[in-house]
């Protein structure tokens, strides 16, 4: 048998195996030829070529791999999960507030983005949950190349209609991706107790009416300060506070639950409730 540059010659026999132990060869594609000569000299030849690797694999074990809270889990010690803090970070912060330490999981970003449960777009968001994955993963060169190794294993399996599942629970996995414990959720630092309510649904489920003042028409009087609120935060953690005083109001947004004030020459957040409002001046009347 040839293999490289050198011959390893073994008489066989009928019915004997010869073989050649590949363990202590270099790295690279070695050609094994079998040559089987008669009394007259004449001889047939074939011929087989193998790859060798001798090489031990690099690979070391991260744990669970595989499904959205095996990567998406508690950012640090300050109580902000990674799903929360992306999306704040991916959209300029002008992402709705969550409370502070809220251990947000898929299924939060589901019930806005994916109402339908098939990735499609849900009720009070912009944009599907599908339109926002994908390219976020596909085109990272942390998940696809750097730290994740990912594709769309990662988050899928294809289930036996052929529909492509998504892996919402950690998936605890062996060297070659199979599953080992399934729902293996991380542990999450436990949220403050002290945190803001969630943001009100019906803000996000429904259009308000909206009646807008003229300059000077409707006056608010806060004799306290008041948690003020961007328009995309409405109902969830503050995001700053107005001090008192008599502000003049430029719009009402009326919600099933909850009524809101937009003030005039008030940098954002400019937004605030109306229980914070001691006494409204003027003509404040609603749009029917």
């Amino acid at each position: 048998m040839l293999a490289g540059n050198k011959i390893y010659y073994e008489p066989v026999t009928d019915g004997t195996l010869a073989s050649l132990d590949t363990t202590k060869l270099p790295d690279g594609d070695y050609a094994l030829r079998l040559l089987v000569a008669d009394k007259n000299g004449q001889y047939n030849t074939a011929q087989v070529v193998v790859a060798v690797n001798n090489t031990k694999s690099q690979h070391t074990g991260k744990g669970p791999e595989r499904g959205c809270m095996a990567c998406h889990v508690q950012r640090d010690e300050t109580g902000f999960p990674t799903l929360y803090w992306e999306a704040l970070y991916a959209t300029d912060n002008d992402h709705p507030t969550l409370a502070n330490g809220y251990a947000a999981t898929y299924a939060d970003c589901m019930n806005c983005h994916a109402s339908s449960g098939q990735g499609d777009r849900g009720v009070g968001a912009p944009l599907s949950l599908r339109a926002i994955v994908h390219p976020a993963h596909s085109f990272s060169k942390l998940f696809t190349e750097i730290e994740y190794d990912g594709n769309c294993f990662s988050c899928h399996n294809v289930a036996a209609d052929g529909k492509w599942d998504v892996l919402v629970d950690a998936m605890l996995v062996n060297d070659k991706g199979v599953p080992l414990v399934i729902k293996a959720t991380p542990t999450l630092i436990p949220a403050p107790t002290n945190v803001p309510p969630t943001p009100d649904p019906a803000i996000y489920n429904q259009v308000p009416k909206t009646t807008v003042f003229e300059p000077g028409q409707c006056t608010a009087v806060l004799n306290a300060p008041a948690p003020a609120y961007t328009s995309s935060a409405l109902g969830g953690q503050p995001n700053g506070e107005i001090p008192p005083g008599e502000y003049s109001v430029g719009a009402a947004a009326q919600y099933s639950t909850s009524l809101w004030y937009m003030l005039n020459e008030v940098t954002s957040p400019n937004y605030i409730n109306s229980t914070s409002v001691a006494e409204l001046k003027g003509n404040c009347n609603l749009t029917p």
